[in-house]
């Protein structure tokens, strides 16, 4: 996979990603599960320099469990995560995976937050 694409639920805020992730993995701390709704964060991290961004954005800022910022980029118009920052490493792009909707995306290399992890 060269070029991966991904998108919020109405369409307006778009990426295209021109390499493969740097890194992919699973997240339990409980940031990530309030902010997917779910037991974990998948997502992928993308060199800056190999993701464009494409629509209109607003933005939520807050502190991981790690005590780092990270900001997250939303549709105004659907609410959908589609990318995010975190001051710890900002020349990177994340991507949730779920926005790419593709099952054939990259499968997750590392699990962080076990200890916050759902049986």
């Amino acid at each position: 996979m060269s070029e991966s694409k991904a998108r919020c639920s109405s369409g307006q805020l778009n990426t295209v990603c021109y390499s493969a992730p740097l890194h992919v993995f699973v997240c339990h701390c409980g940031e990530c599960q309030r902010r997917t709704g779910s037991a974990f964060g998948y997502q992928a991290l993308f060199d800056e320099n190999q993701v464009k961004i494409m629509g209109k954005s607003k933005r939520y800022t807050q502190i991981g469990d790690n005590g780092f910022r990270v900001s997250f980029n939303f549709c105004p118009s659907c609410g959908s995560k589609v990318w995010y920052r975190a001051e710890r490493a900002v020349q990177l792009v994340g991507i949730p995976a779920g926005a790419f909707a593709d099952a054939s995306f990259y499968p997750p290399s590392k699990s962080i937050f076990e200890s916050n992890k759902h049986p």
